[in-house]
């Protein structure tokens, strides 16, 4: 969803605050109030959701952990079985969550903060009083919503936006601070979701029996809010919002909403946060299994240069466990197989020995010691490696157009051929998806959302008249599989949400782009027209990509640059042969890299591609860490590989057999910064 509630924004100035509400100084009994829905049952439609019911107990827990107290916070959801007794909890129906608005501007007042926080289906009905452009009201479905009602010419029992703006107003126009969270959809504009493991968060309006010829013109200016705002969207107005089963060893794996789960955690891992930086960090944990996420949070408001509501606890060093279970699982980026050293106290320096995750909830792991000692029945944790990526899910090719006038039998003999390494094909909980489209195969995400950026941008495999369909399509495949493994495996390392830097320290990097210049086959020697660019940008065929890496931290770091190129080939750019990769503090380096995308076959397909710097500090006198054998076109180095290094090479192995792996010391502190590129093609002189 993007500027949903309030876009009206963008297009009316806000009304200037008076000169009594002009300091941002907040009075020393500021408190913080909110209203946390999460609708998961419907009561009358067939749209039932998994997530939202966690959503909200995930959320709650976040709000706590930023010192609300439990009293401060009602929740409307229709499944309150992982929260608290000291939590209201009410059906999330229309009536109580408007009512439960109305309180919250009873409570609040100048300098408070109020918190409205909704997970659950969206949609678009007819815009019944013209103020919405587009000809659609944006509405959020409770529980007791039901289809189109021609007497009352509205969706029954949905809430409009407009219902919104209004009860809103009514808490903003009285000095407090707004904080609107939304992780729901209200568009499938430009979408094909064909088959997906995640679940969208929209019900089309046909599906609600809204009749076409009911849309209005829309030619009057909407009203913007007033006061101080801020609004954190799960996803862009022409974008779904997707929930996912989180990984579990249990039957039934708990569903969260992937924004929700990010921000949720980002909350109460970082203890000092803008709402800019806090939608950083959830984008960028979005982001983490694929270079091309169809799902980019947004948000909009005047306070999103300010801090966050409270203050998260600083984070301890070490987990607590009883009776042989740690309170951390799959939710804090561990997997079965982890394994951590356990202490009998928070201070202890020896540890008691180290034990093994055998089994995985989303809060909760079972461990089991990997020597003879016993374990207390209260003990303390510190994550030596945080286990290995499971093996890619891959869900075999289904047609999107049966009829397209291709010929998919050699592909589907391909497919029912080959045997891959690090790779299960199944259609259930899968991580991709392959889709027979335009004579070729295309893979997406777990959101099976084919084409996210437009036209043929999901990476696709042609058949070549002179080679080997089966090997050349198994070779594809499992490049795709080992960049997957990849980008999981420095998610695991880096330490899940925890270690996300926000500029304030360690490394800064800068992209700068040179525009190419054709000469005749081959691409010119000196671009000229330099500009910066940032993730998400595009490059053309010929273009150079310069990279200022500088350290802003006061340890030296060891830097290694990965790249995944559009047919998922792993290459390490730097440091090449035996030049040293570390930078001492304050020293920058630049590197310069030339992007080709020659369009031989005359597709004029764009490549999606993700350059990948990693940054560890380095130890006084000790060895540099030099992650380039993590790239398929380099060799080990003969030395002796650090924990990190160790730990992500086995990692990342296609042979999962492998992947188990022991480690007598931490591993190394690790930074992972991921840029996204478009490179567009050139067509062949």
């Amino acid at each position: 969803m993007g500027k949903a509630i309030f876009r009206s924004r963008l297009t009316v100035p806000l009304i200037v605050m008076a000169p009594a509400m002009a300091s941002f100084a907040m009075p020393a009994a500021a408190e913080t109030h909110a209203v946390l829905v999460g609708v998961s049952d419907y009561l009358y439609l067939d749209a039932d959701l998994k997530g939202p019911a966690n959503d909200v107990a995930l959320m709650a827990q976040a709000l706590t952990a930023r010192g609300v107290p439990p009293e401060n916070i009602t929740i409307l959801t229709s499944d309150g079985t992982h929260l608290a007794d000291t939590y209201s909890i009410k059906p999330p129906e229309r009536h109580n969550i408007l009512a439960a608005l109305e309180d919250l501007a009873k409570v609040t007042a100048t300098g408070d903060t109020a918190l409205f926080y909704f997970s659950g289906h969206g949609s678009q009905a007819p815009d019944i009083d013209g103020d919405e452009q587009g000809g659609y009201d944006e509405i959020f479905l409770p529980s007791d919503a039901k289809n189109w009602k021609g007497a009352i010419g509205a969706v029954e029992n949905a809430i409009v936006d407009d219902e919104l703006r209004e009860k809103m107003t009514a808490i903003t126009q009285d000095g407090a601070q707004l904080v609107g969270i939304v992780d729901a959809c209200h568009s499938g504009t430009g979408f094909r979701a064909i088959g997906a493991k995640g679940v969208a968060r929209y019900v089309a309006p046909e599906s609600l029996g809204i009749p076409q010829a009911t849309l209005s013109d829309g030619t009057v200016t909407p009203t913007a809010l007033d006061g101080e705002f801020v609004f954190l969207y799960s996803s862009q107005s022409d974008q779904r919002s997707f929930e996912y089963p989180l990984t579990s060893t249990g039957d039934s794996p708990a569903w969260y909403g992937d924004f929700t789960r990010s921000i949720a955690t980002a909350l109460q891992h970082h203890p000092d946060l803008t709402y800019e930086q806090l939608l950083e960090v959830t984008r960028k944990d979005m982001r983490r299994a694929s270079a091309t996420a169809t799902q980019t949070p947004d948000a909009e408001g005047p306070l999103l240069d300010t801090p966050v509501f409270g203050s998260a606890p600083d984070t301890q060093t070490r987990l607590s466990t009883q009776n042989g279970t740690l309170l951390s699982g799959a939710l804090d980026g561990l997997t079965v197989g982890a394994e951590i050293a356990i202490f009998d106290s928070l201070e202890a320096e020896q540890s008691l020995g180290t034990a093994r995750v055998v089994s995985i909830t989303a809060t909760t792991s079972k461990l089991a010691p990997s020597g003879e000692f016993i374990m207390p029945e209260t003990a303390y944790a510190e994550i030596l490696h945080p286990g290995a990526p499971e093996a890619m899910i891959i869900a075999p090719p289904t047609a999107v157009d049966t009829f397209d006038g291709y010929h998919y039998r050699p592909l589907e003999d391909a497919i029912d051929q080959m045997s891959l390494d690090g790779v299960v094909l199944s259609d259930v909980d899968f991580d991709a998806a392959l889709f027979f489209t335009q004579g070729g195969i295309a893979i997406t995400g777990p959101d099976g959302v084919l084409d996210p950026h437009g036209p043929e941008t999901s990476p696709r495999f042609f058949p070549s008249d002179d080679g080997n369909i089966t090997t050349d399509l198994r070779a594809w495949i499992e490049r795709a599989a080992q960049a997957f493994t990849l980008r999981r495996a420095l998610a695991l390392a880096e330490g899940g949400h925890k270690g996300f830097s926000l500029g304030r320290g360690g490394v800064k990097i800068d992209l700068t782009r040179k525009k190419g210049q054709l000469s005749g086959a081959k691409c010119a020697t000196k671009p000229a027209e330099e500009s910066a660019i940032v993730s998400g940008d595009a490059l053309i065929h010929c273009d150079q990509l310069w990279l200022e890496i500088k350290n802003l931290s006061t340890k030296a770091q060891d830097i290694t640059v990965l790249y995944i190129d559009g047919a998922f080939q792993i290459d390490a750019l730097w440091p090449q042969g035996t030049l040293s990769n570390r930078l001492a503090s304050g020293e920058t380096k630049r590197l310069g890299f030339q992007m080709e995308n020659w369009d031989h076959d005359g597709l004029g397909l764009s490549a999606f591609e993700e350059l990948i710097v990693l940054s560890v500090p380095a130890t006084a006198d000790g060895p540099r860490t030099v992650l380039s054998a993590l790239a398929e076109t380099s060799t080990p180095r003969d030395t002796d590989a650090s924990g990190l290094e160790a730990y992500l090479r086995a990692a990342t192995s296609p042979d999962t057999t492998t992947r188990a792996l022991s480690l007598n010391t931490k591993i190394s502190p690790l930074k992972v910064h991921r840029f996204g590129l478009e490179i567009l093609p050139q067509a062949t002189p």
